[in-house]
């Protein structure tokens, strides 16, 4: 797993175990689409991996995203525990508000959940029919930038998280 401290803010950010966080101020030269997806693999790197118990992921079930005050969200690219984030770290929690209060996408009448910045979540269902390498590889022909820089990031934090939760499962007795 690789881990960039590449200043101050990502590094405070690591030390409060808020990867997703630290990972949106990690490159913050990049545009916003990049910045987001950095975060979304950081989190998958880094994320608890809890036990499961068999029941029902969905529509309510296991939620990694309580462990941290900034995580991702499906629908508006950031979910933000404000309150826990000031008990941790007031300055870095500035850091956030300040972000988040900084529109870097373009709206209109045609948005989407996060004003964009939800495209760097893969089409998940894409990617159980036709697997992550083939997903992968459809990324890779994609025009250099920040968008499929982006989403081979995402990729690289869902390999890291899919090796992270094999690993667990080989240690747990009966797990197969």
């Amino acid at each position: 797993m690789l881990i960039t401290m590449s200043n101050e803010k990502s590094s405070i950010f690591y030390k409060l175990n808020e990867p997703y966080a630290a990972g949106l101020f990690e490159e913050p030269t990049q545009c916003a689409f990049a910045r987001y997806s950095r975060a979304v693999r950081r989190y998958w790197e880094h994320c608890s991996l809890h036990g499961y118990d068999g029941g029902p992921l969905y529509p309510i079930g296991l939620k990694i995203v309580d462990d941290y005050s900034v995580a991702p969200d499906f629908s508006f690219t950031i979910s933000v525990n404000k309150d826990k984030l000031v008990t941790k770290n007031g300055i870095a929690a500035g850091w956030v508000f300040e972000a988040l209060d900084k529109p870097e996408m373009p709206s209109g009448p045609h948005t989407v959940g996060g004003a964009g910045y939800t495209h760097s979540i893969p089409n998940y269902g894409r990617v159980a029919r036709e697997g992550l390498d083939s997903y992968a590889e459809r990324v890779g022909r994609l025009p250099q930038g920040g968008f499929r820089d982006g989403l081979t990031d995402v990729i690289s934090g869902i390999r890291c998280y899919h090796a992270r939760a094999a690993r667990v499962r080989r240690r747990r007795p009966g797990s197969g």
